[in-house]
């Protein structure tokens, strides 16, 4: 992961230079996650050299956005990426970023509930989403996203199919997949997730 990132900071997801926002989030927060898990088990010229490229990829997240269009999840990603790793650093511009991000995920979110995918909602989508922002409240706790959250919870309720599957083709990106993690992360404080997440057992 050290020896894939740009200069800048970057990652690319699919193509040699495309320095995507999404492959740098979703990379550095699942690396920053890790290394509160391990940090103590690394080898010191490792974990150096890794908390330099988590801190270079979090100045390209300050820096950079996507502009093909709002897409809630990728947008979370960042927002999460950062979250974990000022665990680390603690910097008050990173914070500032953070609640950048989250206030356009919130300033977009339908008053149903959901998140905004490409210019409508997407429960595949909506679902990671969720995973993203649930890891945020549980490191940085705040009502307005705990409120955004379980709008989004009971939007999502009415999705679920009884066969245990999600979405399909009359969602906006047609996914069918799901990501359950939020809706235990959240069952204690929103009774549409706890009502999911007991479903899907």
């Amino acid at each position: 992961w050290n020896f894939l990132q740009h200069r800048d900071g970057s990652f690319d997801e699919a193509y040699p230079f495309e320095r995507s926002f999404a492959a740098t989030a979703f990379s550095t927060f699942y690396v920053s996650e890790g290394i509160t898990l391990i940090e103590n088990r690394l080898p010191k010229k490792i974990l150096n050299r890794t908390m330099a490229t988590i801190r270079k990829a979090c100045t390209w997240l300050q820096r950079n956005t996507e502009t093909h269009g709002i897409l809630s999840n990728h947008i979370a990603a960042g927002a999460a990426a950062l979250t974990s790793a000022n665990s680390f650093f603690e910097d008050r511009e990173i914070e500032y970023r953070i609640d950048e991000l989250l206030n356009t995920i919130f300033e977009h979110q339908s008053t149903e509930g959901w998140y905004e995918e490409y210019g409508g909602p997407d429960i595949g989508y909506q679902t990671h989403c969720l995973f993203y922002l649930a890891r945020i409240w549980q490191l940085r706790p705040s009502t307005e996203l705990l409120n955004s959250m379980r709008s989004a919870c009971r939007f999502s309720s009415y999705f679920v199919h009884l066969n245990g599957t999600f979405g399909g083709e009359y969602m906006y990106r047609n996914t069918t997949f799901y990501f359950p993690a939020a809706f235990e992360m959240l069952g204690d404080k929103c009774e549409y997730a706890a009502a999911i997440a007991e479903f899907l057992k």
